[in-house]
C-alpha cells in the first residue's frame, strides 16, 4: 500500500472538516453545559454524515469514469475558489441566538454535516476519481479514523474548557490556506497525468 494514499486522505479530510471540528466542539460544549446527554447522538450523527458524503463522492466519481480526466481536473478549482473567497474580510454579523439543545440530536448533526459538506464533495470526487477501489477503501477507512479523532478531540476539548473562541480562531485561519493548497495540488497532479 502506498503511504501517499493515507497522507492524501488525511490531509483532504482535515482540510475539509476544520469547520466540522468547530461545530462538533460547540455541540459537545452545549451538550455539557445543558446536561442533555446527547454525546452518543452527536457522535452517531457525525459518523453517518461523513459516511453519506463519502459514499456520495465515491458514487459520483465512479459515475464520472467515462468523463475525460482532463475535465475532472477542473473540479480542483472549486476548493481554490472556496479558499480565496474565505480569505476576503467579512462584515461582522450580530450573533444569533444560542443553539437549542435539539442541535445535538443525531438527525440534526447529520443535517449539519451534510449541509456543510460542499467543500467535502468538491475535493472527495476528484480524489476518488483518480484511485482504484482498493485505494478508495483505504481512503474511506482513513476518513473513518479521522472522524473518530475529530469527535474524540472535540469532546475532550470541551472537558478541558479552553478560552472562548479559541477553537474557532485556529480553523478560521487555516481552512482557506488548506483549501487553496489541496485544490492547487490536485490540479497540478491531474495536469501531470
Amino acid at each position: 500500500m502506498d503511504p501517499g494514499i493515507l497522507f492524501t486522505a488525511a490531509g483532504t479530510y482535515a482540510a475539509t472538516n476544520l469547520d466540522d471540528f468547530v461545530v462538533l466542539t460547540a455541540l459537545f460544549a452545549l451538550d455539557r453545559a445543558t446536561g442533555t446527554r446527547n454525546t452518543v447522538r452527536i457522535w452517531a450523527g457525525q459518523f453517518i454524515g461523513i459516511g453519506l458524503l463519502t459514499a456520495a463522492a465515491f458514487l459520483a466519481a465512479k459515475a464520472l469514469n467515462d468523463v475525460p480526466t482532463s475535465w475532472i481536473r477542473y473540479l480542483s478549482l472549486i476548493p481554490i475558489f472556496i479558499g480565496l473567497k474565505s480569505l476576503r474580510p467579512r462584515d461582522r454579523q450580530p450573533r444569533g441566538e444560542r443553539p437549542r439543545t435539539e442541535a445535538g440530536t443525531t438527525l440534526a448533526v447529520i443535517g449539519i454535516t451534510v449541509a456543510n459538506g460542499g467543500d467535502n464533495m468538491a475535493l472527495y470526487i476528484p480524489l476518488f476519481h483518480g484511485i482504484n477501489e482498493a485505494a478508495g477503501a483505504v481512503t474511506a477507512g482513513c476518513f473513518l479514523a479521522m472522524t473518530l479523532l475529530w469527535c474524540t478531540t472535540a469532546c475532550l476539548l470541551t472537558r478541558a474548557a479552553p478560552g472562548p473562541g479559541t477553537a474557532r480562531r485556529i480553523p478560521a485561519r487555516l481552512a482557506p490556506v488548506a483549501y487553496i493548497a489541496i485544490g492547487a495540488t490536485a490540479l497540478i497532479r491531474s495536469s501531470l497525468t
